[in-house]
């Protein structure tokens, strides 16, 4: 609060009780933009009306004669002065500006004076009860002063400024030096007050002056607004993801000016980059150019050292300002221009590529495992590969590895190429064997030779053979003595007893190792003979049946060899008997070579009864019977050789149960 002369009631020499001095309230006037004045704290606070006066003048609260107070009515800040029962109403309109007053009497109050003194301003104010006398003073000079100071919150530039003047003034520019304040220039103590505000930053002033005693209410409108401009800070890299060493990146930076909406012209200048650096080193933005959409371009290009990679990401981060400025016309000719510079920073990061590394197995070709000797030519990777590389398979260190039962030969590789992923690549070679063992790759197919026996000699069969890779095979039969032929007709049979299993056995010479061996069968089979001697029949004349004769069947004897045979079969009575024989192998010819059967032929006797009268019985007719009756009586008893017959009756008679006893005399007749 300023300080003021003691204030008294022209010509009494007493204090005027009439108009009591009240505390001070102040508080927000319908301001909804971005930025408020700053609300004064004041020592206390009364409830009033702009439109009861009434209740101001009955109000009793009174404070120190040398201080200003303030009420608040109906929530509008009010700032009065009057002399005797006037008063003096500011109503300003303020948005996001700084607006103090400093209200005096005489140049003792401005002695000093510093903006801590000035009162901020906001809304609707009323200086209220500003009366004044002093001994020695002169009445007819003004007596009391306010004057109003501008200026724009930081960061915003003052774009409206006016004053609706119904007093004695408008703004005059503290910019400028001459400070031609024409109509407040007498103002007593002025320039201390203006230096005062000039040190806090105030670009504005205006003033108003009322003499003591004079009754006419005072009213200035005013409207003090400022508006902020804006930057966008972009940065971008052309690469975000993959960095590697020795990638080179290309950074863009654009910088887009945003300039308040107002009438009058917002000036942009200065629009530059301040820093740019990548991890922490400077890089330099050279080429920053004024695009035809207003904004600005500018491009960096960076190749990411080894120690930007081990860093694990690249950092892009630029500071950039733009200054904008507005001008504004004062009084007398004066203008006055707000500035503000809006500084953003802005980044981008790019991470780098993993590393990974190349894994590299054998299998064979059925997918086991394989020898160590062949794991030892697995190739080693000492490059450094990141993720999404394209990485080749290196060539193993031998294409052919030679072990104790054969070699092993590299076939490749399962890919040609392949993509870099976070887990790595995985190349798998594939690896054939080729054993040096003739079994595996010889195949031998013996052949078995066999016949009938015939006394001629059997040769062995030809045996087969085959190797998988085309070489000739040579094919061996042992003999009985050990020794082995390539010749199969050199091992025969003609025997049955000489049937026999032939050893054989193949090999590639100067390829494989071993052989592959079989067996085949040389087999002389026995031959079948079958003996059958005669039968005969003939009517019963009492001398004996026989049949010296022998048939030879089946395969019969070879040639030059055979038996001599003895018949010994005879039938005299009537009935019928086998006609035996027995042979003799004659010199020669070897039992074990043959399978030799016997067939019995039948010599039988009948009845003379039983002859058919044209039918001979060695060439005697059924009338050549001695004894036709005695031979019915014959009949009844049986045979030579039939006690077997009789015994089978006995039985059958048994069987059916029939009691009782059948004797038979069977006499057997020679």
């Amino acid at each position: 609060m300023a300080l003021f002369c003691k204030d008294r009631t022209p010509g009494s020499g007493e204090p005027n009780t009439k108009g009591k001095v009240t505390a001070v309230a102040l508080s927000a006037l319908m301001l909804t933009q971005t930025f408020g004045a700053v609300v004064p704290a004041y020592a206390n606070t009364v409830g009033g009306s702009s439109e009861d006066e009434s209740a101001v003048e009955a109000d009793s609260t009174t404070v120190d004669d040398n201080a200003i107070a303030l009420t608040s009515l109906n929530s509008a800040q009010v700032l009065r002065a009057s002399w005797g029962f006037n008063e003096f109403i500011i109503e300003a309109e303020i948005e996001n500006a700084d607006v103090a007053y400093f209200a005096y009497h005489c140049e003792k109050d401005t002695q000093g004076v510093t903006a801590d003194d000035f009162t901020q301003a906001q809304g609707k104010n009323i200086i209220e009860n500003f009366y004044y006398k002093k001994d020695g003073y002169d009445f007819d000079g003004a007596d009391g002063y306010v004057l109003f100071f501008i200026k724009p919150d930081d960061g915003y530039l003052l774009t409206d400024i006016g004053v609706d003047r119904l007093s004695n003034g408008d703004f005059y520019s503290l910019q400028d030096d001459t400070e031609t304040f024409e109509n407040i220039k007498d103002y007593p103590g002025l320039s201390n007050v203006v230096t005062a505000a000039k040190t806090a930053g105030y670009i504005g002033v205006f003033g108003w002056s009322r003499k003591a005693g004079s009754e006419q209410p005072n009213t200035v409108s005013t409207s003090i607004k400022g508006q902020s401009p804006d930057l966008t800070v972009t940065a971008k890299s052309d690469k975000t993801t993959g960095v590697k060493p020795g990638d080179t990146l290309t950074f863009t930076v654009t910088l887009a000016p945003q300039k308040p909406v107002t009438q009058k012209d917002v000036t942009v200048s200065d629009v530059k980059v301040n820093s740019a650096t990548v991890n922490g080193e400077s890089v330099t933005v050279s080429n920053l150019t004024r695009k035809a959409d207003g904004t600005y371009v500018g491009t960096v290009s960076y190749k990411v050292s080894q120690d930007a990679y081990d860093k694990g990401t690249v950092t892009f981060a630029v500071n950039a300002s733009t200054t904008y400025s507005v001008k504004t016309s004062m009084k007398a000719g004066s203008s006055v221009t707000t500035t503000t510079t809006i500084t953003k920073d802005a980044s981008c990061d790019c991470q780098v590529a993993s590393k990974a590394v190349i894994t590299y197995k054998f299998v064979d070709a059925d997918g086991k495992s394989v020898p160590d000797a062949v794991n030892a030519c697995l190739p080693t990777d000492d490059e450094v590969h990141y993720v999404g590389d394209t990485v080749y398979p290196a060539s193993p260190k031998e294409q052919t590895v030679k072990v104790s039962d054969g070699t092993w030969t590299f076939k490749g590789w399962d890919h040609d190429s392949a993509t870099m992923t976070k887990d790595g690549v995985t190349f798998t070679g594939t690896w054939e064997f080729a054993s040096d063992n003739a079994s595996d790759h010889i195949v031998l197919t013996g052949k078995d030779a066999s016949k009938v026996y015939d006394g001629a000699a059997l040769a062995a069969g030809t045996a087969t053979a085959k190797d998988d890779n085309g070489y000739a095979v040579t094919v061996e039969y042992q003999k009985a003595d050990g020794t082995w032929t390539t010749n199969p007709t050199d091992i025969t049979a003609i025997n049955v007893s000489d049937t026999k299993t032939v050893n054989v056995r193949a090999f590639v010479d100067g390829h494989y190792t071993g052989y592959v061996t079989t067996t085949q069968s040389l087999t002389v089979t026995k031959r079948s003979v079958v003996l059958t001697s005669a039968s005969a029949e003939k009517t019963y004349n009492g001398k004996a049946l026989t049949n010296n004769k022998v048939t030879v069947s089946g395969d019969g004897f070879v040639s030059g060899q055979g038996a001599t045979y003895s018949v010994t079969g005879s039938q005299t009575e009537v009935g019928e008997s086998k006609n035996t024989f027995t042979y003799t192998l004659n010199a020669g010819t070897d039992a074990n070579n043959y399978d030799v059967k016997t067939v019995l032929g039948t010599l039988k006797v009948t009845k003379a009864d039983d002859v058919t009268p044209s039918k001979k019985d060695d060439g005697k007719k059924a009338s050549d019977s001695k004894d036709n009756g005695s031979a019915a009586k014959k009949s009844a008893t049986p045979k030579t050789g039939d006690a077997l017959l009789a015994n089978e009756a006995i039985a059958a008679i048994a069987g059916t149960g029939v009691l009782g006893v059948v004797v038979s005399r069977i006499r057997r007749k020679k």
